[in-house]
């Protein structure tokens, strides 16, 4: 820590989140005489499950994340407990409710765990410029969702989106009451 060599930070000698992938993970021997430092070692902590991501870096489209998972070979005979950590993150266009369970079928007979699914999308994504000046509890739920739709997708939501919205609307409201 701090540039220094003998003080360190505890930390964990596992990863404990996705993004420590290519941290490597260490323990220090200490080896003292009394009260007296007689030298310390850097020891790798070995990794017993691969944590993998695709793709490597950013996000791709659906076709490209069918063809980097195709790509792939995982040892077969691994025991399922060993088997690699695997974080998919895809660049969509707009919401896709069946992808999950298409990146869930391609991954089906292959030795890995799918950890998390991320998407990301291609839109802007910024306020509801439209709004400004107004209270937020003169905005309508309605209003509100189309309009950051717009800003997130460059579209109309769909009709059974809308409906799709128009019902958890209703829930929260009937909860409410």
């Amino acid at each position: 820590m701090g540039g220094q060599d003998r003080i360190r930070y505890s930390g964990s000698p596992i990863p404990l989140a996705l993004d420590e992938r290519h941290y490597p993970h260490q323990v220090v021997q200490v080896d003292l005489e009394g009260g007296r430092l007689l030298g310390y070692e850097a020891l790798a902590v070995p990794r017993a499950v691969d944590i993998l991501r695709l793709p490597e870096t950013g996000a791709a489209e659906p076709t490209e994340i069918e063809a980097l998972i195709g790509a792939q070979t995982f040892d077969p005979d691994r025991l399922p407990e060993c088997q690699p950590y695997l974080e998919v993150a895809v660049q969509l266009k707009r919401p896709d409710p069946a992808l999950r369970q298409r990146v869930e079928d391609l991954l089906a007979d292959l030795p890995v765990r799918l950890l998390k699914l991320t998407t990301s999308y291609e839109g802007r994504s910024s306020g509801l410029s439209a709004a400004q000046g107004q209270r937020l509890e003169e905005l309508k739920p309605d209003r509100v969702f189309r309009e950051r739709y717009r800003q997130q997708f460059g579209e109309d939501p769909s009709a059974e989106l809308i409906a799709a919205f128009h019902e958890l609307v209703e829930q929260v409201q009937e909860a409410d009451s």
